[in-house]
């Protein structure tokens, strides 16, 4: 019984991670817009931590309509308050980055487009739950 839930655990991570990778993959072809800081914070993650978090967003504009997005390649770093101070330096507010956003679709956006060695990890990650589980049902039966 066992098997069967890490196998079903792991193709629902899959499936999420499947997406995930298909918009980090067409992201590469996503058309670059330049965009304007327009906010930067540490966030504290973990209470009774130092654990922080560098949060920056930005805003850019397609046609006739502005957009706001974060920065989530730094969002996601958890590091000491100090680090995470560090980072926003490199993003005052006012300052420019470039994003890149789907034409389909402007309220996606990335800072760097493409995939990299995350977007292969989990869903690695996520097949070997999946061949856990089949695994565990096929030899393990009791």
């Amino acid at each position: 019984m066992a098997g069967f839930f890490i196998f079903l655990w792991g193709c629902m991570l899959l499936t999420f991670t499947l997406r995930a990778f298909v918009m980090a993959w067409r992201s590469k072809y996503w058309t670059p817009v330049t965009a304007t800081i327009i906010a930067a914070d540490v966030g504290i993650v973990s209470t009774g931590s130092v654990d922080a978090a560098a949060i920056v967003k930005c805003q850019f504009a397609v046609g006739d309509n502005t957009y706001v997005c974060s920065l989530d390649s730094i969002a996601s770093q958890v590091v000491s308050r100090s680090q995470a101070e560090r980072m926003l330096a490199h993003y005052p507010i006012g300052s420019q980055v470039v994003v890149y956003y789907d034409p389909k679709n402007p309220k996606n956006s990335v800072r760097h487009p493409g995939l990299n060695f995350g977007s292969f990890f989990t869903v690695f990650g996520s097949v070997f739950f999946v061949g856990i589980g089949l695994y565990i049902m096929r030899y393990h039966k009791g």
